[in-house]
């Protein structure tokens, strides 16, 4: 059923991480048009897919959440989110490869400090945005609200960066306090650790939502 519901989005979501492949054909390949659709496009489609798969959950439920034990439901949530997780993953691969062996994007340049941003957002709209969608009780609501959080969180990052550098002002044409390698570097294992905890905080908070509108549904 899971993947009955997922696999048109998951298809839109794919050919969105396809789009740079327009540059082929583009007579102006500078264009970063291509890349910004597809950014947002697949980490787009990644929220809605992740958003619809906790629609279910708040109507038309299936037989399974009729259910009074707790290992169903908790049966449930691991196939819903091992299904979102696989399809993502499997989506950003076959982007990442077709792109590749098209050529536009050029395997040397790839790295691993790269590949983190990139990971960590998908990681952090997967574990959220369900946690999102059953506080909203609407597949709108969820992602408005997980596209707002990230956003604020987002500033957060610049105002914190921003009192870095003022701490250390630069003279006008030096390089900035946080542009500084060994400095950046710190900055990029802060984020990390400030993301995945974040990720995580929310998948918890999802998992024991996600169990108590059960229970209230059991009990009514």
């Amino acid at each position: 059923q899971e993947v009955r519901l997922l696999f048109l989005p998951w298809c839109l979501t794919t050919f969105a991480g396809l789009v740079p492949l327009t540059k082929i054909f583009s007579t102006d390949e500078r264009s970063d048009l291509p890349e910004g659709i597809a950014v947002f496009g697949f980490f787009g489609g990644a929220a809605i897919l992740t958003a619809l798969a906790f629609r279910p959950a708040q109507r038309n439920r299936p037989p399974a959440f009729l259910s009074g034990e707790g290992i169903n439901r908790r049966k449930i949530w691991s196939e819903k989110m091992a299904v979102l997780m696989i399809g993502i993953v499997c989506a950003g691969l076959l982007a990442c490869l077709v792109q590749t062996a098209l050529g536009t994007i050029v395997w040397r340049e790839f790295s691993v400090q790269n590949a983190v941003e990139p990971v960590l957002l998908v990681i952090i709209i997967v574990c959220s945005t369900g946690f999102w969608t059953l506080l909203a009780r609407s597949i709108v609501g969820g992602i408005i609200l997980t596209g707002a959080v990230q956003l604020l969180l987002y500033l957060l990052l610049i105002l914190f960066v921003a009192a870095i550098d003022r701490m250390a002002p630069a003279s006008p044409g030096a390089t900035r306090l946080s542009h500084l390698p060994e400095v950046h570097s710190a900055l990029s294992w802060v984020v990390v650790g400030f993301g995945l905890s974040y990720a995580f905080l929310m998948l918890w908070l999802g998992w024991r939502r996600f169990a108590r509108m059960e229970l209230q549904n059991e009990s009514a």
